[in-house]
């Protein structure tokens, strides 16, 4: 539901200057925030495995089937077994966290597109009152379903 309200505002970034402004600003802070969250979830997984070897345990307490404390081998298997499901936990993780500020990210971005298009209206020489009136229009019809 809130892909389609977004790539229908999406679809009324027509002008040139807000285009620029959606590539820089919105979609910018977007890669930003998930660069962000990446950096910052796979940190804390390196940082885990970094405490696990040097404590020479295992990531999380588990069962394994062979013994592991006697054989450097076994351990790196059982290591690495653990971190990717870590790491496997880490996108699950990520994409489900993301979401929301991006969301947010991209709804306040498409509110400003709005205010600047608003702003806009009627300032134009070349346009008539029935295409202001129009925009207008489409402008209010928008407005609406950022406040849903």
């Amino acid at each position: 539901f809130v892909n389609r309200i977004l790539q229908n505002l999406d679809e009324r970034v027509q002008n040139d200057e807000d285009t620029r402004y959606y590539i820089k600003n919105i979609r910018g802070r977007c890669i930003f925030m998930m660069n962000f969250f990446t950096v910052l979830y796979f940190s804390v997984s390196s940082m885990a495995v970094l405490t696990a070897v040097c404590t020479a345990n295992i990531l999380y307490p588990a069962y394994v089937i062979f013994d592991w404390h006697n054989s450097t081998w076994k351990y790196l298997a059982v290591l690495v077994f653990q971190t990717y499901g870590l790491n496997i936990q880490i996108v699950q993780n990520l994409t489900n966290d993301v979401y929301g500020p991006m969301i947010f990210c991209l709804i306040a971005g498409h509110v400003h597109l709005l205010s600047k298009r608003i702003s806009r209206i009627g300032h134009e020489s070349e346009t008539d009152v029935d295409r202001n009136y129009e925009e207008l229009v489409l402008c209010i019809d928008e407005y609406k379903v950022l406040m849903k």
